[in-house]
């Protein structure tokens, strides 16, 4: 895995205030696939100078999968509604999808994965460009975070600007669609 935080405040052609940015939002990581999450995920932790009470890097970590498959996880032919398996073909992981409408939300989304199957926002067996998870650090329980099914191009005034690929060249993979 890929740890980009730690990236952005080694290079020096990062902005001042990514690095200053980058020293408080949680730790941002990017796995290659989901064999590599797998590996590496019990030793995913927050570095010595985030570790301060009530600082929300405390809480998780935010990796990045790209090209990857999502599905419904079912129990007794019933779809079990907080959770999603993730795979491509390297492995597999269950993971957690929790709505805002839950009891007890922790690190919701918006909408609930049977929502977004019934919207028709996502199908049975889908491939996503990008995902991006929750990885907590206390109970090494990943939440989805954020989907991207479809790559989407953002029209900008900077050119540079178009793609996160830029700011970190070689190593953002392309999707193999």
């Amino acid at each position: 895995m890929i740890n980009l935080s730690k990236i952005v405040r080694g290079n020096i052609n990062s902005s001042l205030e990514n690095k200053f940015v980058s020293f408080f939002d949680p730790e941002a990581y990017q796995a290659e696939n989901v064999h590599d999450y797998l590996e590496n995920m019990k030793t995913i932790r927050p570095p010595l100078f985030k570790r301060k009470p009530l600082s929300k890097s405390n809480s998780y970590a935010v990796v990045f999968f790209y090209n990857v498959g999502i599905d419904g996880v079912f129990k007794d032919e019933k779809l079990v509604e907080n959770l999603v398996l993730i795979h491509d073909k390297s492995g597999s992981e269950i993971m957690f999808w929790n709505s805002i409408k839950d009891p007890i939300p922790l690190y919701p989304m918006k909408k609930s994965y049977p929502e977004m199957l019934d919207e028709g926002l996502l199908n049975v067996n889908d491939f996503l460009y990008r995902l991006a998870i929750r990885h907590s650090y206390e109970e090494g329980q990943p939440f989805v975070a954020d989907i991207e099914k479809y790559k989407i191009l953002r029209k900008t005034k900077n050119k540079s600007e178009e793609k996160i690929g830029d700011f970190f060249p070689g190593l953002v993979p392309q999707p193999s669609y």
